[in-house]
């Protein structure tokens, strides 16, 4: 496999990752929160309509949404230093020539 191909492929995981955890991170947003902070047990419907104990798409909060998010998130660190890894010459050379100044 080219260092092209192998770019694409860690590319493409990161951007699916990424999007995965921006829309399971708006779903979480969008869970309830409490009206009055002093009454836990009073609900506010923020979004969606979603309570405490509520499912969006079949999972609940605590019972998949947030261990899609976490896991997504944590699956996502050795591409990321893979990512590092592959372009760190770029890195070292580009960082240096900023603050050099080429001129």
């Amino acid at each position: 496999m080219t260092r092209n191909t192998q770019n694409y492929w860690i590319d493409w995981v990161l951007f699916l990752g990424m999007l995965t955890l921006i829309l399971t991170g708006i779903i979480l947003w969008g869970w309830t929160k409490p009206k009055n902070p002093g009454n836990p047990g009073e609900q506010a419907q923020i979004l969606w309509g979603l309570t405490q104990g509520s499912e969006f798409l079949g999972l609940t909060k605590n019972g998949g949404w947030k261990q899609i998010h976490c896991w997504v998130g944590v699956g996502l660190i050795p591409f990321f230093l893979l990512h590092i890894l592959f372009h760190l010459k770029w890195i070292v050379k580009t960082t240096f020539g900023l603050m050099i100044g080429k001129k």
